[in-house]
């Protein structure tokens, strides 16, 4: 039948069906195998349980108000080493934790993506760090718009410091991939204009790994879709889609990372959708540059290499950056002295072509630089806005007008570099550990998160 098959119908619709067929005999069979497997890791635990070895402690959330899976940890204390309960010891009076840290997953994510993190703060920062990941977005629930999960987002920070209200004063908010978006939405939300504070605290970093700041679309692997097939693609996966590539823009509205990036936005007498009165909708008002430029500090992690989902560009904020990187990278190769490389143990490497921009299929992962944005004057960039026209066009042109908002502010830019043939790097910057296969898979990126919580902390620390 096979050869019949063959010989009938073109070598290519052949194959596409068996390959069709092998799809879906995969699909088929995954429910079954991670079946197996979640029995044989229960039957596992259950065994080391009754020995008094626990691989990892349940931390279900005693706050009223979150979702059943989010969490919200107090750091160790130094002295005994052991994780101290956030509903507990006298967490919610004065001797409580000060400093708030949000670590919020991205695009299909769970809590459990952010992990490795969350386990660094809770050891290294001590009992004046409480660490919540909320679980509101999970899976399927982040496709359904930046909006959505934003308000999510907001109402778990407010019954988070509701309950510690008697001893937080600061607060950080962490986001990965879409969780950044997610954050700096949620952070004008709970922005008090009048006392610059986040959700009543101070806020003190804003952090974001692999972030899309500048959405989706023409740069890195994406960019090589027609932009007809990612208009179909990004409608028919969800408004997060959509709105990440900077296709939710109808009529004279602008797209919602557009407006999210504009300084004048939510500001009287503003340019505001470019629609009239009855077409502005929550983004139009909401002050989303003022709430970010409340943080004391602003730091932005990013794939320079390798990373399928979310380019170099978008994620370190400049149109520009891989030429820019290339040019850099070009200069130190005939002057390896200037390099600014840290690898996987800590120490400079010599930015040869292994393993380097120019190169990236081998070599350790590195943060292949570290830098300091100088802020743009924001009258400068207004001036330059009502004179361009609209911005509705898909080029680049709107993407260099939204770096230019979000750099009337300064930030600090760490470039990190996972050498290798898959592009694997966005589930590494964040060292992904939703389960052992997972950890397995991303663990390279650990040292990457061990900056991270460095670069935390350093703040509470000098206080």
């Amino acid at each position: 039948a096979g050869v019949l098959m063959v010989g009938v119908i073109p070598r290519r619709i052949y194959k596409a069906a068996v390959r069709t067929l092998q799809l879906v005999l995969a699909a088929a069979l995954f429910p079954v195998l991670r079946g197996c497997y979640l029995r044989v890791r229960h039957f596992g635990m259950t065994a080391l349980a009754s020995f008094g070895i626990r691989i990892e402690p349940s931390r279900r959330n005693t706050v009223p108000g979150l979702s059943p899976k989010s969490t919200v940890v107090r750091g160790r204390n130094q002295a005994t080493r052991r994780p101290t309960l956030a509903a507990t010891t006298g967490s919610q009076g004065a001797d409580g934790p000060s400093q708030l840290f949000v670590l919020i997953h991205g695009l299909g994510g769970t809590p459990d993506d952010l992990r490795c993190l969350e386990r660094n703060l809770t050891q290294r920062g001590g009992t004046d760090v409480l660490v919540h990941k909320p679980a509101c977005n999970t899976l399927v629930r982040s496709f359904d718009g930046v909006p959505n999960g934003a308000r999510r987002v907001a109402d778990e920070i407010r019954a988070v410091v509701a309950e510690h209200r008697a001893s937080l004063r600061r607060i950080s908010l962490v986001g990965n991939s879409l969780g950044g978006i997610y954050a700096r939405y949620a952070a004008a939300l709970l922005f008090d204009e009048d006392s610059k504070t986040i959700a009543g605290l101070e806020p003190t970093t804003f952090l974001t790994t692999a972030s899309p700041h500048l959405g989706v679309g023409p740069f890195g692997y994406l960019g090589m879709f027609p932009s007809p097939l990612q208009t179909v693609g990004a409608a028919l996966i969800g408004e997060s889609c959509s709105q990440l590539m900077l296709r939710d823009g109808r009529g004279n509205q602008r797209p919602l990372l557009a407006k999210m990036a504009d300084p004048m936005n939510g500001k009287e007498g503003a340019r505001g959708s470019g629609g009239g009165s009855g077409a502005r909708d929550e983004a139009d008002g909401l002050p989303f540059v003022d709430a970010l430029a409340s943080f004391e500090r602003r730091c932005a992690y990013a794939n320079a290499v390798n990373d399928f989902l979310v380019a170099f560009e978008t994620a370190s904020i400049d149109p520009d950056a891989t030429r820019t990187m290339r040019e850099k990278r070009s200069r130190e190769a005939s002057n390896p002295a200037s390099a600014n490389i840290i690898d996987a143990g800590g120490f400079g490497a010599a930015a040869g072509p292994t393993g380097s921009f120019l190169f990236p299929f081998t070599g350790a992962p590195r943060i292949a630089d570290e830098r300091d944005h100088i802020p743009t004057d924001p009258a400068s960039h207004e001036r330059s806005l009502s004179g361009s026209g609209s911005d509705a066009g898909d080029g680049l042109a709107l993407q260099r007008k939204m770096a230019a908002g979000l750099q009337t502010l300064s930030w600090h830019h760490v470039d990190v570099e996972f050498p290798g043939y898959l592009p694997l790097a966005h589930n590494k910057i964040c060292a992904l550990q939703r389960d052992p296969m997972m950890e397995f898979l991303f663990k390279d990126g650990e040292f990457i998160v061990e900056h991270q919580a460095e670069y935390l902390l350093t703040w509470v620390r000098e206080q």
